[in-house]
């Protein structure tokens, strides 16, 4: 044994290093050349070029360098050769520049033993030095010396492609190394192969999409149901003859496209068995069921009625299968024969509605026809052109009612005129000479004077026939201005103006068309806003009695007015076209139940209005008390806890309720003074429920039962007060609330039943908001504009408006720039059509 131990050459770590690193000096070397051919095969697989080859050369290719691969493996394993102890250390000594190979001096042993002392005294000198040499041994880097092999360096060419592709091909680039290894290699049939592809279009009007049809693989029981009026369209590629479309005995030729290229369209309108026929081969063979167009369908929910302004109503509900193109009218005369007709076209709220329930407008009042019987018929049509009927029914067109002598004798005339021109036109003449001549009976208004002459001298020229039409507006238009002024005439002007605006928003006009026709309705509204101020203000200069405005009516200002204006325009504008058609037939049929006219001595209606009014009042003070009563309730909670805030500027501070009898509670130094005062406030508001409940009775009759069940719930919570208890008296109150609220609907609706009020007419209601304004904890809504129920239309907030303005903005930028790519801005063309 020595200072190395027993064995230290095989112990050292070195050794074992330097054999790896030149076991790496010699494979890499070897291998090279199967790493070159798997590189050069995997850039072309990821170059996806093998698939595009035909199977034979795709597999051909894979062959040969599947034997590349096998033949240098091969060769390189051959020539490899693990090293030994011996070359590892040669190695360490050369790249340590050691001279006199200290590892073989180490293994050495002396050639004489003997006990000469001097002699071993110097063999162990020699060994020492020799360890010395080996200890801090560097081990070196491998250096296989592939220049040598590769003296081209295709390795720096093969390396970076195969990175590069590596990255372009992404998480792409193992399905294109399986399509590489996977040829698709199919049999060639006779002649040129042929490739079928069909598939089914439904028409457009449907909405359906495109149905591909694949290898009909199923019982030949099994059919596809499609839509009538599909088009079965087939393109055949190869094949030496032309394919044939087989339907029944005697089979249809394709067209012929391009060389070796075939296609044919066919229109199901029935159940049919289609075949595709190949040189007498059947390349495949479909069975379709027609699934047949529905005529739509619609009917009236409400019998023809009139509007306060004399419009005709239709209320109505309609449905198709595939979506409703147009909704008309068409009125006949009942009592007589006669093929002319009223026929007009009511505007749909959308475009391909399935089913739409409608609400229409239309003043007839003009026509000759106003207050005579006639029968009403509804049709529906589809965009396959099919017609859906409703049932006649049998009504009295609604005819406007004249209050001056002058206007009711001009509408007379104009009648008898229109039932037989030819044979009333001279007494027609005289009576209307008769009146013209009397122009103190309307106010000395030159404008009729004038109009009644040229009805009169057009009557007596022998083209009167031509003319007919013209007179018979002009004597509707002198009677409207007879009998208001210019307020029928404005009237007739924003219904034309509401009329076209709800035309265009159905039907998806531009934007431009928009904005003039609201543009157009904007002037018509103000005008009709300013005939009925003048007329008001002529008859408060005239001292005649307009009477009092019917406490329960909705009123509706110009500013209401111009706020749904605002809104319908922003709807519009922000895309929301369908949500701007529903307010502004709402704000139609605002104004066509609007009265205007004068007013009526209500005495009933006041008493009731007050009543509201005092049942309003204990709401909010039973909503004011629940507040107070739950904070107190969570302060004591708290207190409890140790989780109080400090200082009274921090807890929870009373609100000062303006109810009658209702009373804030202490601070918190006087719990039980405070709880106390509640109790007197809860029972105070419950005398006041008793007193309306009284007066409820002594006017109606009956007391709806929410008020006994809130008197109840009061009772409950004042004992609950009076021991203490906050939290416990938090629940009869809630339901105290709520059945006060409640209260308020019921009351309303038994109001308007006994005072004789129609939906649309007015309603009773308190001051300020209506009852039914209130979210379900008793809190006030924002309904948007007095007197308009916007609630039942869905619109933006204000925040999505903003965002969509942006947005369009945005978009429009984009189109205007014209380094975008032409595709790129025809998509925005195509977003800008929806705003």
């Amino acid at each position: 044994m020595n200072e190395w131990g027993e064995n230290p050459i095989e112990k050292s770590p070195r050794i074992t290093l330097s054999r790896l690193a030149l076991f790496w000096e010699r494979s890499w070397p070897a291998l090279w050349p199967v790493c070159g051919v798997a590189s050069l095969f995997l850039i072309i697989a990821l170059f996806d070029v093998l698939p595009d080859l035909p199977g034979w050369l795709h597999a051909s290719i894979l062959v040969l360098f599947a034997g590349a691969l096998i033949w240098t493996l091969w060769r390189g394993l051959r020539v490899l050769r693990i090293p030994g102890r011996d070359a590892a250390q040669r190695r360490l000594e050369r790249i340590n520049n050691l001279p006199h190979r200290p590892f073989e001096a180490l293994a050495d042993s002396m050639a004489t033993a003997g006990d000469d002392v001097a002699t071993q005294r110097l063999w162990q000198l020699h060994r020492d030095r020799m360890a010395q040499r080996l200890k801090n041994l560097r081990i070196g880097w491998p250096k296989p010396g592939l220049i040598r092999h590769d003296k081209f360096a295709l390795r720096l060419a093969l390396l970076p492609v195969l990175a590069v592709i590596a990255l372009v091909a992404g998480p792409d680039g193992v399905e294109r190394i399986t399509r590489a290894v996977a040829p698709t290699i199919t049999p060639q049939p006779d002649g040129n192969s042929i490739a079928l592809d069909a598939w089914i279009t439904p028409p457009a009007y449907t909405g359906r999409p495109p149905i591909f049809l694949t290898r009909n693989e199923a019982e030949e029981t099994s059919s596809v149901a499609v839509p009538s009026g599909s088009v079965f369209l087939a393109q055949v590629t190869g094949g030496d003859a032309v394919p044939q479309l087989g339907i029944g005995e005697k089979p249809t030729d394709f067209n012929t496209v391009t060389e070796n290229s075939y296609r044919i369209e066919h229109t199901l309108s029935a159940d049919a068995n289609i075949r595709i026929i190949s040189q007498e081969t059947q390349l495949d063979a479909w069975r379709f069921k027609v699934i047949p167009d529905e005529p739509p369908r619609i009917a009236l929910d409400e019998a023809p009625s009139s509007s306060k302004r004399g419009a005709l109503r239709l209320l109505y509900t309609a449905s198709d299968d595939y979506g409703l193109a147009t909704v008309s009218a068409v009125i006949k005369r009942s009592d007589v024969t006669l093929d002319k007709s009223i026929t007009y076209e009511i505007p749909l709220a959308g475009v391909n509605l399935k089913k739409t329930k409608g609400d229409s407008f239309r003043d007839l009042s003009p026509h000759p026809w106003a207050g005579l019987p006639v029968n009403l018929t509804l049709i529906a049509t589809d965009a396959a052109g099919l017609r859906g009927e409703s049932e006649t029914v049998a009504f009295r067109l609604p005819e406007r009612n004249f209050a001056h002598p002058v206007a009711q004798e001009i509408v007379a005339a104009r009648k008898v005129l229109m039932a037989d021109p030819a044979q009333n036109r001279r007494g027609v003449v005289d009576d209307l000479g008769s009146i013209a001549w009397k122009p103190a009976r309307y106010a000395d208004d030159k404008v009729v004077f004038m109009a009644l002459h040229t009805a009169v001298r057009r009557l007596r020229g022998s083209a009167f026939e031509k003319d007919l039409d013209e007179v018979q507006k002009l004597l509707w238009e002198t009677a409207l201005r007879v009998e208001d002024g210019t307020v029928s005439l404005a009237e007739r002007d924003l219904r034309r103006a509401q009329q076209e605006l709800l035309e265009a928003l159905a039907r998806n006009a531009p934007e431009s068309e928009l904005d003039r026709l609201m543009d157009q309705l904007q002037a018509a509204l103000s005008a009709y806003m300013d005939a009925l101020t003048q007329q008001m203000a002529n008859e408060q200069q005239n001292n005649q009695d307009i009477g009092q405005i019917d406490p329960n009516t909705t009123l509706l200002s110009r500013k209401d007015l111009e706020r749904m204006m605002q809104e319908i325009r922003e709807l519009a504008k922000s895309g929301a076209r369908e949500a701007a058609r529903r307010m502004l037939s709402q704000m139609q049929k605002l104004l066509e139940n609007m009265q205007a006219g004068r007013g009526q001595q209500q005495p009933q209606a006041g008493k009731a209005q007050q009543m509201m009014n005092d049942l309003q009042k204990v709401t909010k003070g039973q909503r004011d008390l629940l507040d107070r009563t739950f904070q107190e309730s969570q302060r004591r909670t708290q207190e409890r806890e140790g989780t109080a805030p400090n200082g009274p500027e921090q807890g929870a501070q009373p609100q000062r309720g303006d109810q009658q009898g209702s009373q804030p509670m202490a601070g918190e130094g006087e719990q039980r003074g405070s709880l106390t005062a509640g109790a007197v406030a809860q029972d105070a508001l419950r005398r006041q429920l008793g007193d309306i409940m009284q007066r409820f009775a002594e006017m109606t009759g009956d007391v709806p039962g929410p008020m006994g069940r809130a008197e109840q719930s009061m009772r409950k919570s004042s004992k609950k007060l009076r021991k203490g208890d906050a939290k416990g008296a938090v629940p009869p109150q809630t339901r105290a609330l709520d059945q006060l609220q409640q209260a308020m609907r019921s009351a309303q609706q038994q109001l308007q039943q006994q005072f004789g009020q129609q939906p649309g007419q007015g309603r009773v209601r308190g001051p300020g908001n209506k009852p039914d304004d209130r979210d379900p904890f008793g809190r006030t809504m924002n309904s948007g504009i007095q007197g308009a129920n916007t609630n039942t239309v869905k619109i933006p907030e204000k925040s999505d408006l903003q965002r969509t303005r942006e947005i369009r903005d945005e978009l429009r930028r984009r189109a205007a720039e014209p380094s975008r790519p032409q595709r790129e801005r025809n998509y925005i063309d195509r977003l800008l059509d929806r705003f």
